[in-house]
């Protein structure tokens, strides 16, 4: 407890003095499909997501509490951005959902656009690359999602992209890396940012990779009391799986 303490402590007051919030340039050359934690580019919500970036500050974190190590790789968002602007058929279909106020029918067409995606074939440089991280990663690992839009100081999108934990199997990582993409449009991810006023033709999707730990229980952090809408530190201990 007071460790999970001293780091959300640690985690507010790096925020405040880094500059993540800052969209950092891009030089054409820099644009990796998949990058370690460790990789400074990983700081940037605008390549790893929120969770990634978190993720990259909890790591940096670390070594200076109790050398803290989290074994990750990211898939990164210049990836997702790819794979869409590549598929005109899917990019299409995520510009036509703002203009939808049919709920129906914007479910029906989520639901297509879930489908394409999951049907098209990675390409082999990035299944190399995914495969490579999960060998490295130990070959029992965790896909999980990784919104530009989420944990931010604003919006929290918690709990709309999928998590796959004890992939062990390389086809297993590629198809669930496909289908963290898909879950960007669920249809409670949908609804959300449509009652959030936020644009899903602007949202992009990153993947973290994490080794799986053997855990006793897992610890959840908040930094925010939602009911009572103030900051607030919240931390608890449940037994998982």
């Amino acid at each position: 407890m007071a460790i999970a303490a001293r780091t959300l402590l640690s985690l507010r007051q790096y925020r405040r003095s880094s500059s993540i919030s800052r969209l950092p340039y891009f030089p054409q050359t820099a644009h990796p499909e998949v990058v370690d934690i460790d990789n400074p580019l990983a700081r940037s919500a605008a390549v790893a997501g929120g969770k990634g970036s978190n993720t990259f500050i909890l790591r940096e974190l670390g070594k200076t509490l109790d050398n803290l190590t989290i074994p990750t790789a990211i898939v990164t968002i210049f990836t997702y951005e790819n794979f869409i602007s590549g598929n005109l058929a899917i990019k299409n279909n995520i510009e036509q959902l703002d203009e939808i106020t049919e709920k129906e029918k914007r479910r029906e067409l989520s639901a297509a656009i879930r489908k394409q995606i999951l049907n098209v074939e990675l390409s082999a440089s990035l299944k190399r690359s995914v495969i490579r991280q999960f060998k490295r990663l130990g070959g029992d690992i965790a896909v999980r999602s990784s919104a530009d839009i989420e944990d931010g100081e604003k919006l929290a999108f918690a709990g709309h992209g999928e998590t796959f934990l004890h992939q062990i199997r390389e086809d297993q990582v590629i198809i669930a890396v496909k289908k963290v993409w898909a879950s960007l449009y669920s249809d409670d991810s949908v609804d959300y940012c449509i009652n959030n006023g936020i644009s899903l033709k602007n949202i992009r999707m990153a993947v973290v990779l994490q080794k799986m730990v053997d855990a006793k229980v897992a610890g959840v952090a908040f930094s925010f009391d939602v009911a009572g809408k103030r900051p607030a530190y919240r931390i608890s201990c449940n037994f998982g799986l």
